[in-house]
């Protein structure tokens, strides 16, 4: 059988559109999809690595804070006395007299470390009174930090405050 000149264009031009219709399908699509997944992911582990850059700054800041109060904790001593130490403060900001109560506690916190506290209350005070003497504990060299704190104004004198507080340090337990 033979073909005319004309037969042979389209049956030719057929074929090509065959031809590229199959390869746009089984090759180009297939590249477009894997192009598109591969472009997710660098957009997903570029996402994961600044997120994984930000935790090693906060890592690194929180370790460097870390041997900062070691550090102080170090300088400070052992069997630091934060009961004698805070009775000073008070008496420094003229205030012992107004103290009701102050009772220590301590916690072990994991091995290693314990919790050092003591829960004051303060009777008849004026807010310059406890806000120096506040100021006095959170500033101390003594690394120390006030964790709850309650004020009540007085009926009688509405001038004065009744204030009760937990300050604690950290320590180290077994000689470390």
């Amino acid at each position: 059988m033979r073909l005319a000149f004309r037969e042979k264009i389209v049956l030719g031009l057929g074929a090509f559109l065959v031809a590229m219709i199959l390869a746009y399908t089984l090759i180009v699509t297939p590249y477009m999809k894997k192009m598109e997944l591969l472009d997710r992911r660098i957009d997903q582990k570029t996402k994961e690595l600044k997120k994984i850059s930000t935790l090693s700054q906060e890592y690194i800041e929180i370790r460097e804070r870390m041997e900062q109060l070691k550090g102080k904790a170090r300088k400070r001593g052992k069997n630091f006395p934060l009961f004698s130490h805070l009775e000073s403060l008070a008496a420094k900001t003229l205030i012992k007299g107004n103290i009701a109560s102050m009772k220590p506690q301590s916690t072990p916190i994991g091995e290693h470390y314990k919790e050092s506290s003591v829960a004051v209350k303060l009777e008849n005070i004026t807010t310059r009174q406890l806000v120096d003497y506040l100021f006095r504990i959170e500033n101390s060299e003594a690394f120390l930090r006030i964790k709850r704190l309650h004020l009540k104004k007085r009926h009688d004198n509405p001038k004065y405050l009744d204030a009760t507080f937990l300050v604690s340090t950290y320590e180290t337990s077994k000689g470390r």
